[in-house]
């Protein structure tokens, strides 16, 4: 009989031996692992490209966004600038025009003045000429009665 010790040896040492494996399956196993590894990866490549070009798209739209804000910015600065000089210049006329309406005559002082005128009555004044024509025939009159 042998000895229990040896028994126990001899499964130890059987099953230190390397097994007869299935190479083929485990070659199909792994590479079925890689295919679907691979086929992952390019899905991943793919949607990283996309996103680049995304990205990239995105990008170039924020710049030509930029610019074109930018330009608006300088028109708007440039018009507000020209609202600015015409203001001062429209405020510049109106001190003028208040200046020169402060030297105007007032609405008492043109009552006053149509009272005086109305008192005189100027349409009753001769002018020069008619004194003159007046003064001619006086003149005419007296010659003709010294004459008669």
């Amino acid at each position: 009989m042998a000895d229990p010790t040896d028994f126990q040896m001899q499964q130890q040492m059987q099953s230190m031996q390397p097994k007869k494996r299935d190479f083929s399956s485990d070659l199909q196993e792994v590479s079925e692992v890689v295919r679907d590894t691979s086929s992952r990866m390019r899905v991943i490549e793919e949607r990283y490209s996309s996103l680049r070009k995304i990205l990239q798209v995105t990008e170039q739209n924020a710049l030509k966004t930029n610019k074109d804000v930018h330009e608006s910015v300088k028109l708007l600065t440039d018009e507000v600038s020209e609202l600015k000089s015409q203001l001062s210049e429209i405020k510049d006329e109106m001190k003028l025009i208040i200046s020169e309406l402060k030297s105007t005559a007032k609405k008492e002082d043109v009552e006053l003045l149509d009272k005086y005128i109305n008192l005189w009555e100027p349409l009753n004044f001769v002018t020069q000429r008619d004194v003159d024509q007046i003064v001619k025939r006086a003149l005419e009159n007296a010659m003709q009665d010294k004459k008669q």
